[in-house]
């Protein structure tokens, strides 16, 4: 392997310099600007230092008002904020006062209510128990004619005979007014022989068929029903002295079983 001549000489690109000196003095020129531009700086930064020892071709710097600036900008920014604070304590003091305001409101108002609902309770109680009563003692004995079972208690004793007698003219009249074809019958009488109704039905027309005379017996036992739910009972139907239709009531429930006599 061949050795570079010793007195060989670098390659001449610039002149009379070689790459590397020119290298060299770029780089020196490099950090001589860099030093200058620090000293210029630490020189504008120092207090003590004149005006004078700042030279003219130094670039001037804003620091001292930037940060004036800033310390004004917080200033205004700390009282801002304190300005909104204070109107945010106010804000919640409101609405705490509100809210408080309201569930007082809505207090009082349930109390009112509650104590509403309790009175209307003890009055519907007392009145449900007021009719219950009422009915309990006058569920047997209905009467008409403004009688009233109630005016027994004054002599201690109820008179058997005198509610029977009530009971049987109350389903007489129901019979006779309470019926779609009651203006085409009469009710000759009407009893309770041995826990039976024995009741007896003259006819305003002569019969001539089935259908309407059991159309007519029909309704009325649906009237009888109304009054009687437990006893068996028998209606006979008459014209002119013949019977012509007898109805037989019995059975739990009660059905009607229908005798022709034409």
């Amino acid at each position: 392997m061949r050795r570079p001549q010793e007195g060989a000489k670098e390659i001449r690109l610039f002149g009379e310099k070689s790459v590397r000196e020119e290298a060299y003095r770029q780089k020196i020129l490099q950090l001589e600007k860099e030093m200058s531009r620090l000293e210029a700086i630490a020189k504008s930064s120092d207090p003590s230092a004149s005006l004078d020892t700042v030279s003219e071709s130094s670039p001037v710097h804003l620091e001292g008002l930037y940060h004036d600036s800033l310390l004004s900008f917080d200033k205004k920014v700390k009282k801002e904020h304190d300005f909104l604070e204070r109107r945010a304590s106010e804000i919640v003091e409101r609405l705490n006062l509100y809210g408080q305001q309201i569930i007082s409101n809505i207090d009082s108002t349930f109390h009112r209510k509650l104590k509403w609902l309790t009175v209307s309770g003890i009055l519907a109680m007392a009145v449900f128990v007021i009719l219950i009563s009422a009915v309990i003692f006058s569920r047997d004995v209905p009467l008409t004619g403004g009688g009233s079972i109630f005016a027994a208690k004054d002599t201690g004793y109820i008179d058997e005979a005198e509610v029977l007698h009530k009971r049987l003219s109350y389903i007489k009249k129901a019979l006779e007014t309470q019926t779609v074809y009651r203006n085409q019958y009469s009710v000759d009488y009407i009893d309770l022989l041995s826990g039976i109704y024995i009741a007896k039905i003259e006819l305003n027309f002569l019969p001539t068929d089935r259908w309407s005379l059991n159309k007519l017996s029909s309704d009325l036992v649906k009237v009888f029903s109304r009054y009687n739910k437990t006893l068996p009972a028998e209606f006979s139907f008459s014209y002119d002295g013949k019977t012509y239709l007898k109805v037989s009531i019995s059975g739990s429930p009660q059905k009607a079983q229908h005798l022709y006599y034409f």
